[in-house]
């Protein structure tokens, strides 16, 4: 019931006015289908950053090729969905939170790399960042992190 009036309320709602014109979405249009550029969030503050998709690959895998990557010819992640599974299952928590962590067999995604370039820096390299999102790590990650949050605010720093 809470659904369905949810969703007629979000179908009856209208949207507010735009405070673009009609040439500025336009233009934003031409600027996102434009493959040679990239157009990404910047690493620290509130900018958008727009590079050169070559400049963008380069740096990218300047990162890569660094000795703590290393290149796989396999797809890891039913390996990981299956390592994570054992764990949860030989864990001392309880059934009912282990159902919540427990990854479903191919429903996952593996996570992905992307870069962030720093403004605030000469040449602007970029901070790598992984989304383990829908990775078969991530409802245990997200479980983790509510269990250690209340220790983490007890400490004089953390990261």
């Amino acid at each position: 019931m809470i659904k369905h009036l949810t969703a007629q309320i979000l179908r009856s709602h209208k949207l507010p006015t735009t405070n673009i014109s009609r040439e500025e979405k336009q233009a934003f249009k031409r600027l996102r289908s434009n493959r040679e550029i990239t157009i990404l969030p910047a690493d620290k503050g509130n900018a958008t950053v727009i590079m050169n998709t070559k400049d963008y690959e380069d740096k990218m895998a300047k990162i890569l090729n660094d000795e703590c990557y290393k290149e796989t010819n396999t797809d890891p992640t039913i390996y990981l969905e299956r390592k994570t599974k054992k764990l949860i299952e030989r864990s001392s928590i309880s059934m009912e939170i282990k159902k919540d962590l427990l990854p479903r067999e191919k429903s996952f995604r593996i996570p992905k790399l992307y870069g962030l370039p720093k403004i605030h820096k000469t040449d602007n390299p970029l901070r790598p960042i992984v989304s383990a999102v829908n990775s078969p790590t991530h409802n245990v990650a997200r479980y983790l992190a509510k269990q250690l949050q209340p220790e983490v605010e007890t400490t004089q720093s953390y990261v």
